[in-house]
C-alpha cells in the first residue's frame, strides 16, 4: 500500500474543490497538540455514498500540510507515512513509500521494516483504518523541578579542594517527534481523541529526572562543576541525550532538542562547608588552626542527636556534656576520672603555665630550659 503523490499543495483549495470520492484534511495543529486523527471529509457536491469513518476507500486524497506527517494506519499496524507537503491519492495496490522529507529519524526505513505492516493478507478485509496527523514542531517551555537532592562531585575552583555536594536544581527543555511509528506504537496506541503534549510529559519527565544525576556526573568530567552547569547549556543537552536515547527515542520516538538549568541549589550544610573551606584557605597556617579548632567545638546531642556549637542544644536545650581529659597515673595506668582506676591515687591538680625570667613557658615547678625554680606570688 502506498500514498502515491496526486498533486502538489500549491493550492490546497482548488485540489479539495475537485471531485474525489473523499478526503483527509488537518488544519494547523495547535501548539500542545502532538497528534491529532485526521476525520473524513467530503468534496463539496459529493452525491455519493459516504461509506464508514473507520474504512478508507481506494482513491481517498490525503493531504498533508508542512510541519506536519500523515500516519496511515491499518488494524492497529502503520502502512505508511508521509512528511511531505502535498495532497497524495491513497493506492491499496501499491508498496509504502515513506516520504520522510528528511524531517525524521534516519532509522524510520528500519522502524517500520521491523514494526510496520508492508501488505494485507489475501482476502483480508480491513477492520479499522485511520489516519494521524502529527506535529513536527518543536515543543518548548517544558519545566522540570529536581524535589529530591542529587548528589554533585566537585573539585572547588578556589580552593582545589575535592568534595560532594547535595543539590537541587530546576530548569527546562524541549523536544520534538523524529519516529511517528514508534510513537503510535508505544505511546498512542491508537488514541480515539487528540494526544497531548500534558499526556507525553508525564512519561518524559521521571526518565529526564532519573538519569539527571550522571549528566551532572558527565559533566563533572568534562570540568564543569555544579555552579557552572547553567552557562553550559549545550554540553548538558548532549549529555542528556545521550543517556535518554535509549527510551525517549529508541522507545517513544522522540528526541530531547535542548535542556538548561536555571538555578542550583546546594543544601545549607553544604554550602556552609564549601564556604568555610575558602576561608580556611585564605587564612594564613596559624589562622587555619584556629578556625578549624573552632570548627571542632560542635558537639552532638545526647538526647536528639542534633549537632549545636553552643553550650546548649539548639533544638532541645539540653546542656552541652562536659568534656574530660584522661590523664596518666604514676603507675602507668591512663585514667580519665579524678582517680586512678587501678591505685587510687588522686588526680594531679592542674598547674596554670608560667613565664620563666629567661622567655620560657613552662608547666611544671622548674623551667625546662634553665633550671630555675618557679617563683609562687603571694
Amino acid at each position: 500500500m502506498a500514498l502515491i503523490f496526486q498533486q502538489a499543495v500549491n493550492s490546497v483549495t482548488r485540489v479539495l474543490a475537485q471531485q474525489w470520492n473523499e478526503y483527509y484534511y488537518c488544519d494547523a495543529l495547535a501548539e500542545n497538540v502532538l497528534v491529532m486523527r485526521g476525520k473524513k471529509q467530503y468534496s463539496p457536491g459529493f452525491s455519493g455514498n459516504r461509506g464508514s469513518d473507520s474504512i478508507i476507500s481506494n482513491g481517498s486524497i490525503v493531504v498533508v500540510a508542512d510541519g506536519q506527517c500523515a500516519l496511515l494506519v491499518n488494524d492497529g499496524k502503520a502502512i505508511e507515512l508521509c512528511a511531505e507537503p502535498g495532497a497524495y491519492r491513497c493506492d491499496f495496490n501499491s508498496e509504502p513509500s515513506l516520504f520522510d522529507g528528511g524531517k525524521l529519524s534516519t532509522n524510520i526505513k528500519a522502524v517500520f521494516e521491523q514494526i510496520g505492516s508492508r501488505f494485507f493478507m489475501e482476502g483480508e478485509k480491513p477492520q479499522d483504518q485511520r489516519i494521524y496527523y502529527f506535529n513536527l514542531r518543536n515543543f518548548g517551555g517544558s519545566k522540570f523541578f529536581q524535589r529530591e537532592p542529587i548528589s554533585s562531585y566537585i573539585v572547588d575552583r578556589e580552593t582545589g579542594i575535592h568534595t560532594v555536594v547535595q543539590i537541587t536544581c530546576s530548569g527546562g527543555y524541549s523536544y520534538k517527534i523524529v519516529d511517528p511509528i514508534l510513537f503510535h506504537a508505544n505511546v498512542l496506541k491508537n488514541a480515539p481523541v487528540d494526544y497531548t503534549k500534558a499526556q507525553l510529559e508525564l512519561r518524559l519527565r521521571p526518565e529526564l529526572l532519573k538519569n539527571l544525576e550522571r549528566a551532572l556526573d558527565i559533566l563533572v568530567g568534562q570540568g564543569i562543576d555544579y555552579y557552572g552547569i547553567t552557562t553550559h547549556t549545550e554540553e548538558l543537552t548532549d549529555a542528556m541525550r545521550e543517556l535518554l536515547s535509549d527510551v525517549w527515542c529508541g522507545q517513544y520516538g522522540v528526541e530531547l532538542v535542548s535542556m538548561s538549568i536555571l538555578s542550583v541549589i546546594p543544601e545549607m550544610n553544604d554550602a556552609q562547608k564549601v564556604r568555610q573551606l575558602r576561608k580556611e584557605t585564605a587564612l594564613p597556617v596559624e589562622g587555619t588552626i584556629k578556625a578549624r579548632a573552632i570548627s571542632s567545638k560542635s558537639w552532638k546531642c545526647p538526647s536528639c542527636g542534633t549537632n549545636s556549637d553552643g553550650k546548649f542544644c539548639r533544638n532541645c536545650g539540653t546542656k552541652r556534656p562536659e568534656e574530660t581529659q584522661s590523664w596518666t597515673c604514676s603507675c602507668g595506668t591512663e585514667n580519665s576520672g579524678k582517680f586512678c582506676s587501678e591505685c587510687g591515687q588522686k588526680r594531679p591538680e592542674k598547674q596554670e603555665p608560667w613565664i620563666c625570667s629567661c622567655g620560657n613557658e613552662n608547666q611544671g615547678k622548674f623551667c625546662s630550659e634553665c633550671g630555675a625554680k618557679r617563683i609562687s606570688l603571694q
